[in-house]
């Protein structure tokens, strides 16, 4: 069977399941067909996605390890200015079930969690290389979740491009921040020409010739 590198995105309508599963996985026994290498419980917290926990397989005593990973840079995102943007922007992708995969041409992972992880709900994110989805797909069917894939190199694809957005917007706020002080400076300085004019007219007012 032909091997595919997912990105494993779960949602679940009850939290303390989510929490239940993310420990089970973390003994997740790996095999020559299906490999886990990062798993990452998220969390929508007053409208802003945190990372309740990580675990990466490949380098488990590293704490710093999410910083550097596809899951960390992807939460990364999510969590910044872009998340909302990408939120705004979506819709209209409703009623998946387990096993959907999604064609990120039509959205990408990015957008899907910023549109479809609303205040309060859990999630797991998983990186994971698989010959048969139904090993996956049994691991959480005992939960009430929906789990949906995307192509890891697609999902790195899409971070690459948005880490750009970001990086333009970052810019494009710099420029306009720099043109209204600009903008502030002058009009300051036209009110500093105002208020000499003035109070030399007013001098000038006092003073008998």
């Amino acid at each position: 069977r032909y091997v595919m590198n997912n990105v494993i995105l779960n949602i679940f309508d009850v939290e303390s399941e989510a929490f239940q599963s993310f420990n089970e996985l973390k003994n997740f026994k790996q095999t020559e067909n299906t490999k886990i290498a990062q798993i990452a419980l998220v969390q929508n917290v007053e409208g802003r996605i945190t990372v309740k926990d990580f675990y990466d397989f490949v380098d488990s005593a590293n704490e710093e390890a999410f910083e550097g990973t596809l899951i960390g840079a992807l939460i990364g995102i999510i969590g910044g200015p872009l998340g909302m943007l990408f939120g705004a922007s979506l819709g209209g992708l409703g009623g998946l079930t387990i096993g959907t995969s999604v064609d990120t041409t039509e959205a990408s992972l990015v957008q899907y969690i910023a549109n479809k992880l609303p205040p309060n709900e859990t999630a797991i994110i998983a990186l994971v290389e698989e010959k048969d989805e139904k090993v996956i797909n049994a691991l959480f069917s005992k939960y009430k979740t929906q789990i949906i894939r995307w192509e890891a190199e697609r999902v790195a694809d899409d971070i690459v491009a948005a880490i750009k957005v970001q990086e333009n917007l970052y810019h494009q706020a710099q420029v306009e921040l720099k043109a209204e002080r600009k903008k502030e400076r002058t009009q300051k300085v036209q009110e500093f020409k105002d208020r000499i004019k003035k109070e030399f007219a007013t001098l000038k007012s006092k003073i008998k010739i």
